[in-house]
């Protein structure tokens, strides 16, 4: 609803004596245009929403200098009283000076709560030159001392110096009392945020219905980022123990992790808003601009598939055995397929048979160590004994020393299957380009990494705990860390230092449980290792295949339709499992944006079909396929043939 109905509406109900807010109402707003004795006065929500400083450090200081043109009111909220179009000022916030000050709202006005609720909360930041550190810049929090259960949205540090910084938002409940397990979960962007340039930001949080609660970002009016909250998260515990009022520019419980920036323009609004009814544009006068006004060209990696490419993925070749009804050919003469993408397939035969016909050829291969074995014409199943030995010698490891597996391979009955190589390992690195080129030498002029992310998802279920990774993970401590901070973890000796011993002394959890355990900085740091480390795997291993190959070779990945940090910018364009939640038009949008900015080609695949994702009408699930293919080319991306 444009925001002049909204007016109309709410003068309306005034007049005829009903003044509560209509759905989606301003809530409170901050115009940060005043600041003097410590407070700064809330345009919407009354006193009681008033901002007041706390805390010892550097004050907060008004600058004359605001983020946007003028605005119009935000929306038509009966009581708006300020005066949102002056916008004569941003508030500076000082960043980690001696000690945190932050601003906070009078008791009982948190508007954040998480249970059952729909909130939007956007403004606009300016990041200073100082990257953040530790657990990252808080923006604003309802999660803080003594029970630190709600929600933080921050700013993080890139994953490598020079880059952006990644917005992110932190949700937890804490084990307060025995019916209440503790559970996280969070929410990050890619390196978007630039230093010394205003972005609008937005989390939006959608708690209703009986679908799991989820989290937005959104960044110039973008989608960013999506999370899903897990079904061990329980927003109602979280509700009784969060803070009852709001903080802004840092948390209370810490010394560190305060706002080094500019703010202007903080609204929270009662609804999941979609970005045409955020505070992201002026008053316009005169005509929107046309698309070709605004479109910009990307720079794609030649070998990219084009828009009026067809693609088509299979796992084996068809007819597989005589009398075989199937054919892969046929199908794809009949889908005008012209790249056969994705595929399992080494055989020097079929790649020639699919060239011949004048279609390109993409094999595939993951980190798994069946898949390696495959490529390399090694047995896919031995006996005890060698099985343990090469899972050992190349295969990632749980902090109790056993083989580290991904939580949906485990109940798959070969071993060799479920392990995976490890990005730290330099023998399972020179296994993986053998691998590699067993493509090329087949003539295969591309390659889809699944799994795309390598080491950097294992800490999500455990891993990896390897010698390898231990060496390497001090190392990088030992590179980076001053002797100062290296004590301040508790490490008095970072030559002798072994984080898998600490952990073990710690009584860190096995598994799946690691990623919920708080290991505090240290399993900040060791997360950032294996990001690290995948990115340099990735980048190493494809130097060697264009060097073994005699010519580049292009590489696409697995993104799930949702990644595109560091690791995943090693490769030239984007594949996606499609789920049936994530097929629509918004999503899709999203993705395809975020794949188009860092001139990559988002593809993703036709939204799954399974137990988990019924259709309610008969022929639902084609009628939605249909639509998602459309979708897909309409916002610039690929839907691969339904095959």
């Amino acid at each position: 609803m444009k925001p002049i109905i909204r007016r109309i509406l709410a003068l309306l109900l005034a007049a005829a004596g009903n003044t509560s807010p209509l759905p989606g109402a301003t809530v409170a707003y901050w115009e940060f245009d005043a600041y003097g004795n410590g407070s700064t006065a809330a345009a919407v929500g009354g006193p009681a929403m008033d901002l007041r400083s706390a805390g010892a450090g550097a004050d907060f200081a008004r600058l004359e200098e605001p983020a946007l043109s003028p605005l119009p009111s935000p929306d038509g909220t009966v009581g708006f009283v300020g005066d949102a179009r002056a916008n004569a000022a941003c508030l500076r916030s000082p960043g980690n000076a001696i000690e945190n000050r932050y601003l906070e709202t009078a008791p009982g006005t948190n508007l954040l709560r998480l249970h059952d609720r729909a909130w939007t909360v956007e403004g606009w930041i300016r990041c200073h030159g100082d990257e953040p550190d530790g657990f990252g810049d808080v923006i604003l929090t309802t999660r803080d001392e003594p029970l630190w259960c709600g929600v933080t949205l921050l700013v993080l540090a890139p994953h490598r110096a020079g880059e952006g910084r990644r917005l992110h938002a932190y949700f937890e409940v804490k084990a307060n009392a025995a019916e209440d397990p503790a559970a996280v979960f969070s929410v990050s962007t890619a390196e978007v945020l630039q230093p010394g340039r205003w972005h609008h930001i937005a989390l939006v949080w959608n708690g209703r219905g009986e679908h799991p609660p989820t989290a937005s970002l959104l960044v110039d009016g973008t989608g960013a980022a999506r999370a899903e909250a897990p079904r061990t998260f329980d927003a109602a515990a979280a509700d009784r123990y969060t803070l009852d009022c709001l903080r802004l520019g840092a948390r209370k419980g810490s010394e560190k992790n305060s706002f080094a920036g500019d703010m202007d323009e903080f609204r929270i609004s009662d609804t999941a808003l979609q970005p045409m009814d955020m505070l992201l544009f002026p008053e316009r006068t005169g005509p929107l601009p046309r698309v070709c006004q605004v479109a910009a060209p990307r720079r794609l990696h030649p070998r990219t598939p084009r828009a009026g490419d067809v693609l088509m993925r299979t796992l084996r070749w068809y007819p597989a055995a005589t009398g075989d009804r199937l054919s892969t050919l046929q199908a794809m003469d009949a889908f005008h397929v012209t790249g056969l993408v994705w595929s399992y397939i080494h055989d020097p035969e079929v790649i020639a048979q699919v060239r011949a016909n004048g279609r390109f050829f993409q094999g595939a291969v993951t980190n798994s160590l069946s898949t390696m074995r495959d490529l390399l014409g090694l047995p896919g199943k031995a006996d005890d004994a060698e099985t343990r030995e090469f899972i050992a010698r190349y295969g990632c490891q749980s902090l109790d020393g056993s083989p580290n597996e991904q939580p949906w391979k485990r109940h798959w009955p070969n071993p060799f299957s479920r392990a995976s190589g490890c990005c730290s390992n330099p023998d399972f690195e020179a296994l993986y380009v053998q691998a590699l080129m067993t493509y090329t030498d087949a003539g295969a002029a591309m390659i889809q990494r699944d799994e795309g992310d390598g080491n950097a998802s294992r800490p999500h279920y455990g891993g990896c705990f390897c010698d390898h990774c231990m060496r390497g993970f001090r190392d990088t401590l030992a590179r980076t860390l001053p002797q100062q901070e290296l004590e301040a973890l508790g490490i008095a000796d970072i030559r002798t230092f072994d984080y898998r011993q600490h952990l073990r002394e710690a009584d860190a959890p096995v598994g799946d449980a690691f990623a919920r355990w708080d290991g505090g900085e240290l399993q900040r740091l060791f997360r950032d290792y294996q990001h690290q480390v995948s990115a340099g795997f990735m980048q190493r291993t494809r130097r060697a295949l264009d060097r073994a190959a005699g010519s580049p070779v292009a590489m696409s990945c697995n993104n799930g339709v949702r990644e595109f940090g560091e690791v995943m910018r090693q490769f030239d364009w984007f594949f996606g499992e499609l789920a049936r939640s994530h097929a629509t038009p918004t999503d899709l949008h999203r993705t395809a944006t975020l794949a188009a900015a860092l001139d990559r080609l988002q593809i993703v695949t036709m939204p799954k079909k399974g137990g988990h994702s019924t259709y309610d009408t008969p022929g639902g699930w084609e009628q939605h396929t249909r639509q998602t293919i459309a979708t897909s080319y309409a916002v610039g991306g690929i839907c691969m043939a339904p095959w």
